[in-house]
């Protein structure tokens, strides 16, 4: 589960971020310290801050490392450990974790921040470590919401006015040490607000789905309450949605496997967690839910035929409770592949059946390139899947006449194939990546053991 906080500077992300974290057992992940690490190295080796290129390459040649407090602990007993959950950053070696909390850090992190080269690298980083993580997280800063986990399950967006907000981190400077005028924290939290929201690349806002909260009159324990309670009713929601799948599969598992003999080979080639595409070719009504109850460890999206959703009412709520995706058939919907996009980005797994239609007499269809739009987009591992059989009668399924069932490849590789094109043309690389993918699928053998 990934809860992403965002929020203006000073308004009670890190404080409400930690102890939300302490308490709920989740790890916690502070991005705005991995941005104050590069701005502190750059200051410390005197790289000059209005250098992109300069400090680029410094990052090239850092090594970081990120210890997330809870990251092992997870969701078991969270209250039986005392540790202040605190992002410890590490770079070459030399924990700079207090060391980049200075006034000098915090004038210049907005300017560091605003560069495309080192916000993509952080990003990418940041997204590898939580995909890591089993149990829940949460994540702070300022383009949580927005871009780096854009289907993060619970957004909130924190803000105050600008005079609490200078109130409470002139306090904070105050104890470790530093003393400046509420005139001069003040100045330095309206330029920094300016600087997030005006930047062109992930500017700071609010995520339309994000829940807001105004701290300016809460108490820091009222604030964290707030958080808190959102977060619970969204646990809440997903344990009954944890339990409709685990009953989903237990009935399938019944008819497919006992009543109807399907079978399932190379399920140890699914990662059980972190971005993944499953393509697979198309025969019957019965594929995708095929593929979701082999699949077992994990849930999967659907890319779903958006007739499906007309054809009932109830059938269309139980596609959408099962997380089918509806795709007009007609022209490019670019809104359903931005979803799928942003789901596979935030480490789901989403299935695809890149020949667009069901193919009953069991042929292989022209792929679309709706596939490599995806696997080129998200870079994502991609796992061919090839079903048999389910073109089949079910009389004959259930007489065992027909052997039926899928299979699973190992991931493919498609960072080779793409670093190998020459095509100028975006839509014919798509449709490049998805023939390749298809051909994949073509080759792989006809099951021929048991379940």
């Amino acid at each position: 589960m990934i809860i992403a906080i965002d929020g203006t500077a000073g308004s009670g992300k890190s404080t409400t971020a930690r102890e939300v974290a302490q308490r709920l057992g989740f790890a916690y992940l502070d991005t705005g310290a991995m941005y104050r690490a590069i701005t502190y190295k750059a200051l410390k080796t005197q790289i000059g801050l209005e250098d992109p290129g300069a400090i680029s390459r410094m990052v090239e040649e850092t090594r970081m490392e990120i210890r997330m407090a809870n990251a092992e602990r997870g969701m078991q007993n969270p209250e039986s450990s005392n540790q202040n959950p605190v992002t410890r950053i590490f770079l070459d070696g030399e924990d700079v974790t207090l060391a980049i909390r200075s006034p000098e850090v915090d004038q210049r992190v907005s300017l560091v921040s605003s560069y495309p080269r080192i916000r993509e690298k952080m990003v990418e980083l940041q997204r590898k470590m939580v995909n890591e993580i089993r149990n829940g997280i949460i994540c702070e800063g300022r383009d949580m919401g927005t871009v780096v986990f854009p289907k993060a399950e619970v957004k909130i967006f924190l803000n105050a006015s600008l005079r609490a907000r200078a109130k409470r981190r002139q306090k904070e400077l105050t104890e470790r040490g530093i003393h400046l005028s509420l005139q001069q924290v003040e100045a330095d939290l309206a330029r920094r607000d300016r600087l997030d929201s005006e930047r062109k690349v992930s500017p700071l806002r609010q995520a339309p789905d994000a829940i807001l909260i105004d701290t300016t009159d809460l108490t820091v324990e009222e604030e964290i309450n707030r958080v808190l309670e959102i977060v619970k009713k969204k646990l809440n929601f997903r344990i009954r949605k944890q339990w409709r799948w685990i009953l989903a599969r237990w009935v399938l598992n019944v008819i497919f496997y006992w009543l109807l003999g399907a079978r399932v080979k190379g399920r140890e080639n699914i990662p059980d967690t972190g971005p993944l595409l499953i393509a697979s070719n198309h025969l019957s009504y019965l594929d995708p839910p095929l593929v979701g109850w082999a699949v077992r460890k994990r849930e999967v999206h659907y890319l779903a035929m958006d007739g499906l959703f007309q054809w009932k009412k109830g059938f269309a709520w139980l596609m959408r409770q099962y997380n089918a995706i509806p795709l007009k058939t007609k022209g490019f919907d670019r809104k359903a592949f931005r979803r799928a996009t942003g789901l596979v980005k935030s480490g789901e797994a989403v299935v695809i059946f890149p020949e667009g239609a069901r193919s009953r007499i069991g042929k292989f269809l022209p792929p679309k390139p709706g596939l490599g739009l995806l696997a080129l987009q998200t870079r994502a591992q991609v796992i061919p899947a090839r079903i048999v059989g389910s073109n089949h009668s079910i009389r004959a399924l259930f007489l065992r006449r027909k052997r039926w069932g899928i299979q699973f490849g190992p991931p493919l590789d498609l960072q080779i194939t793409m670093s190998k094109m020459k095509i100028a043309n975006i839509k014919e690389r798509f449709q490049t990546v998805s023939e390749e993918v298809m051909g994949k699928i073509a080759e792989m053998q006809v099951l021929n053991s048991n379940h």
